[in-house]
């Protein structure tokens, strides 16, 4: 289990079990736990919290954007490639990138894509640097 990010007494972590992948919800005060969300990849980078939005991104190729009281999934964008980017918020949108160079940017309300860019960089070959 790994802690992401601690707002306002509530735990948004990661729990990787096998190829399971859950984010969860954690009350420090009461101990309990509120709720969980599983993705259908694995979770490359650290979600962020808008209001009572998480969002984050996966490697099924889909950005999530999780209901932070409930869990439950407020809309979810799917792109045509794994998402290995923490995601930047400015004022309602949301960016974020793919490991294939392209950059999106969302509203952050509804999903809608705004744009899309293709950096026409190098493509990620692998997650793993090989360096010590």
């Amino acid at each position: 289990m790994k802690v992401l990010i601690i707002k306002q007494n509530i735990l948004i972590g990661l729990f990787l079990a096998a190829f399971l992948v859950f984010f969860f919800g954690y009350c420090s005060y009461s101990q309990n736990l509120n709720w969980k969300f599983q993705t259908r990849g694995r979770i490359y980078a650290t979600p962020a919290i808008s209001g009572d939005v998480v969002l984050a991104g996966s490697g099924d190729s889909t950005f999530y954007a999780i209901d932070k009281p409930t869990g439950e999934l407020k809309w979810s964008f799917r792109t045509n490639g794994s998402v290995h980017s923490s995601p930047v918020i400015y004022e309602n949108h949301v960016f974020f990138g793919r490991a294939d160079g392209t950059l999106y940017a969302l509203h952050i309300h509804t999903g809608e894509l705004l744009w899309k860019f293709d950096s026409q960089g190098e493509k990620m070959l692998d997650f793993w640097d090989y360096y010590l």
